[in-house]
Order: C-alpha cells, then structure tokens, then sequence
C-alpha cells in the first residue's frame, strides 16, 4: 500500500484535469467541506439532474461514468476538507464510519493506515483515497497512481 501527505488539494487536481481521474470511473464522495453526511448534504434537485450517474452507498454519494469532476464543478465543490475514493467498478461496500483521511488530525506520513482503513480499501475494491484539508492524504494500491500524484508540480 501506498500512503503519504502532498502540499495539494482536490480541487486543484480538478482543475489540471489528472489523468487518474478520467482512468477511474467510479468515485465514492464521503465528505464535502467538512459534512461527512454527503447524503444529506445533496439537495433533491442535485441528485434528480444527476439521475443514473449518482446513487447513495450509506451515508456517501456514489458518482459514476466518470462523471465526477463534471459534477463537482455543477456544484462548487471540492474547497477543502473533503474526502473522495476511485474505484472501478462501481462500490458496494460503505465506508466505516470511523475511518477518515482528512488533515488534520490525520497525517499519512506520521502514522500507519489503521487495520480498518486496509481491511476496506481491499474487501471494498478502491483504487485511490483522497482526503484534503490541510495539505492533501492520498493512500493507493497502486505504485504508478501514487508516483504521479508524488510527482505533480
């Protein structure tokens, strides 16, 4: 598993379009501007102009057809302390509650990824995790995802 911290954040990755994004097509939003309950958060227009790219998977927003970043724009998304997971093929299992990747408190260069965190990112099948706040948490399966996040300038 591949885990750090990086001075970036996930609206800046939006904007420079990474390629990471277009690759996978599934994305789970788990927090938006610090509300963990996305659910809740999305109003009833949101989701119905969405309708077939967005479902809910507990108290997180499934987005799919790689349609993410086109949904976030719609909505002003992604300014901070958000948390975002790739995937694909569509998620099907929720995200613990007790697990989150936001700094702070959390700095993946200080600390070990909790058992939980890895029991699920496997049982769950996602491929990238971001979480920003202060600087930006990323914890990835993948060498060549976190290489191109590491070396982004």
């Amino acid at each position: 598993m591949y885990y750090g911290w990086v001075e970036d954040k996930i609206c800046a990755l939006a904007k420079a379009d990474w390629a990471v994004f277009r690759k996978l097509p599934w994305c789970l939003v788990t927090c938006i501007e610090s509300s963990h309950k996305v659910k809740s958060k999305m109003q009833a227009g949101q989701v119905a102009a969405w309708e077939g790219v967005c479902s809910f998977l507990g108290d997180g927003l499934v987005v799919g057809e790689g349609k993410i970043l086109e949904l976030a724009r719609a909505c002003n998304w992604f300014n901070g302390f958000d948390e975002i997971w790739f995937y694909e093929e569509r998620p099907a299992v929720e995200k613990p509650k007790a697990i989150s990747i936001i700094p702070p408190p959390v700095d993946l260069t200080a600390v070990v990824p909790s058992r939980e965190l890895l029991e699920w990112i496997e049982v769950s099948g996602c491929v990238l995790g971001l979480g920003d706040g202060i600087g930006m948490n990323y914890i990835t399966p993948s060498k060549e995802i976190a290489e191109s996040l590491t070396n982004r300038e």
